[in-house]
């Protein structure tokens, strides 16, 4: 469960407690918080290091099905505008996160068909890393490690042509009809503002 969501002001999660001693319910609580004593004197902890740019590299390499020999300096281009933003952007990381790159490489490798070329990263922004004030910036950043002729005639949709592209994104299949490896397609989230969920409608 994510221990994290409830706030701790109303102390919700004292209800834990009774469980823990009696040891009648086994789960795992996952959270980005640090609990109190009261809890993780209860419990086993795990607690999990900050990745490092190594194990970005190496993130990116796998989930790219990359072999040994593949090209270091291009898997630093798209780790190092990663990184710049998470340490650059108090905004940017309080919205995104790890989860977001690795469907960011997901998409690329999906898309594609031979080299990753500016457009396609433009792309995979657009899908994954669009919906705050940041996305300029983010752009900027990942396009300013290529090369300025790489970089020429890049296409930019609208929100409704993103949002319809995606729509219509289905999972590669195999043969067998099974969803191959690395091949999630993410879900979509749409924020509808009105208090009749006519947006809502209006896309269905």
């Amino acid at each position: 469960d994510e221990a994290g969501l409830p706030e701790e002001s109303h102390e919700s999660l004292k209800v834990l407690h009774k469980y823990l001693d009696s040891s009648e319910v086994a789960f795992v609580a996952i959270t980005n918080h640090l609990l109190d004593a009261a809890k993780t004197n209860r419990a086993i902890s795990l607690f999990r290091a900050s990745y490092s740019f190594g194990d970005m590299e190496i993130l990116v390499k796998e989930c790219l099905g990359s072999s040994k020999d593949t090209d270091t300096v291009s898997v630093q281009k798209l780790c190092q505008p990663y990184r710049e933003m998470m340490n650059r952007k108090e905004s940017f990381k309080n919205f995104f996160g790890l989860r977001d790159f690795i469907h960011l490489i997901h998409y690329l490798r999906r898309k594609g068909t031979s080299a990753i070329d500016a457009q396609l990263i433009i792309r995979g922004l657009e899908r994954n890393f669009n919906g705050n004030e940041d996305f300029e910036l983010t752009c900027n950043t990942f396009i300013a490690q290529l090369k300025k002729r790489d970089t020429k005639n890049i296409e930019r949709r609208s929100i409704i042509r993103i949002l319809e592209d995606s729509l219509a994104d289905k999972p590669n299949r195999s043969a067998t009809g099974e969803q191959e490896a690395f091949d999630e397609v993410r879900y979509k989230l749409i924020v509808d503002p009105s208090e009749d969920d006519s947006l809502s409608r209006l896309l269905l």
